[in-house]
């Protein structure tokens, strides 16, 4: 994530609106859903850090989500969202 505020800050241009790196992030949550050496705990880490605690991250999330994932996956994966164990 800091690579995202990296990004989002270096590349906003100057006078205008806050810049998001939707692809970057998009990549991030494919690398969240399919690496197969990720450990369960930087996922949930990363819903407890990130999708719990700021509404535009959590958004982004879904948004990227339905790129990354089969469309019956995604549905699957946005109704079990709330059913990670912490």
């Amino acid at each position: 994530m800091r690579l995202v505020k990296a990004e989002s800050e270096h590349l906003s241009p100057p006078g205008e609106e806050a810049y998001f790196p939707h692809k970057l992030f998009q990549r991030i949550v494919e690398a969240l859903v399919y690496a197969e050496n990720l450990e369960d705990y930087v996922r949930i880490q990363f819903a407890e850090k990130y999708l719990d605690v700021y509404d535009d991250i959590r958004y982004s999330f879904f948004a990227a989500i339905k790129y990354v994932l089969p469309p019956s996956s995604y549905i699957t994966a946005v109704l079990n969202m709330n059913y990670i164990e912490r």
